[in-house]
């Protein structure tokens, strides 16, 4: 198992999934991990996917598509987006990034939109012990990389990430374990 500050530290990371992980939802995923403890994580599947547009005309994010985030409470809308623009309610995940939920963001609006930002709907939890479960299983790698890369097109993601790491797919076995 992980150890508290090894859980800890998977906040503002990056999650890939093995090809050998067992749920087929996260198959070839990304994981933005926000949230990182023993008790809970939480975070947002990397995702170009488009699931809704134009459910918040009357505000400033009128023309802004809505992408997966996670199975997780689908109704749930969340702003990802950079320091630029904050609210009371916003938390620091790293660095200049933020999120807040579009409840808050709709409670108290403002007049501009944040430079960066994404809506997601959805999201990815894990329950106490899960995730160290799960990435010393093998069927999590941790990437390290830029936040900014939420933002970037993300329709790849999961290739680009097996790449950066000099991980060839084509070589990887089913079996799962250390040396």
């Amino acid at each position: 198992m992980l150890k508290i500050d090894d859980v800890a530290s998977l906040k503002g990371r990056f999650l890939m999934a093995s090809p050998y992980i067992p749920d087929e939802r996260f198959v070839k995923n990304v994981i933005f991990i926000t949230q990182a403890a023993l008790q809970s994580s939480f975070g947002f599947v990397l995702s170009d996917k488009i699931v809704e547009t134009n459910i918040f005309q009357n505000t400033i994010f009128k023309n802004a598509n809505i992408y997966y985030g996670g199975p997780t409470d689908p109704e749930k809308y969340f702003l990802l987006h950079t320091k630029d623009v904050t609210w009371a309610q916003s938390l620091n995940i790293k660095n200049d990034l933020m999120i807040t939920t579009m409840k808050d963001v709709l409670k108290y609006p403002k007049e501009c939109t944040p430079l960066s930002y994404k809506i997601i709907s959805g999201f990815v939890s894990w329950q106490m012990n899960q995730l160290d479960q799960e990435i010393m299983l093998g069927y999590w790698i941790v990437l390290d990389e830029e936040e900014s890369m939420f933002f970037e097109n993300n329709n790849n993601a999961w290739k680009v990430g097996m790449k950066k790491m000099q991980i060839d797919t084509n070589r990887l076995s089913g079996i799962i374990g250390s040396a």
